[in-house]
This record gives C-alpha cells, structure tokens and sequence, in this order.
C-alpha cells in the first residue's frame, strides 16, 4: 500500500484528538506497526480508541463511524464523527498500481 494523501481535520473532541495522533504515529512508521493495508490502520485506531475512551468519559464510540473503500486502484479510509464530519481521512493505491499512478498522484500531493 502507498499512502497518498493524508487528511486530519479540526478535533471534536479529545478523543479524536487522541486518534489523529496515534494515527500520525502509525502512518510516520508503517513498517513498525505491521500496516500493510487500510484495514490494519482501522484496527489498530479502533483498538486505540476503545483503550482511550476511558480517559474521556464524555466522548462515545457509537459517535465513531469508518467507511472504508476500495477498488482495483485505489482505497479510502475516513473515520466520520457523528456520520457526518470526516475527522481523519487516508487515500491509497494498492502496491500493484502504484507505479501505474506515480505521476497521477505526485500530482495530486502538489496541489
């Protein structure tokens, strides 16, 4: 998997503040955590905040929703906050494409 483009928006709340750092964590070293894929990083943040959770008692995980995409080329992640705010959004292109798409989305991180 090559990670493309990365996006964090404003925090909620702590807890997703919590979350986009432990993201940033994950996604400045891959390798280390074992994320091959975007499924990993879902579960590795889902773990993350079920541990987390505690330390914000008034922050729930039912207002927690992923969605979580993929085609031959490309795949999405997004953590929504009350199904309606992306809060951390990750695009990817599987390795087998990633060559294929190289100027496409050196092109994309420019802009």
């Amino acid at each position: 998997m090559r990670v493309i483009e990365i996006t964090y928006k404003k925090p909620a709340n702590l807890l997703i503040e919590a979350l986009q750092k432990h993201c940033s964590a994950l996604m400045a070293e891959p390798e280390i955590y074992g994320i091959t894929t975007l499924k990993d990083i879902e579960n590795k943040i889902w773990e993350h905040a079920k541990t987390q959770q505690g330390s914000f008692p008034r922050c729930s995980l039912d207002n927690l929703e992923v969605i979580l995409n993929r085609t031959i080329t490309s795949e999405w992640y997004n953590l929504l906050y009350r199904g309606e705010h992306t809060m951390i959004s990750i695009f990817a292109r599987p390795d087998a494409y990633a060559d294929c798409f190289l100027e496409l989305d050196n092109n994309r991180k420019l802009n």
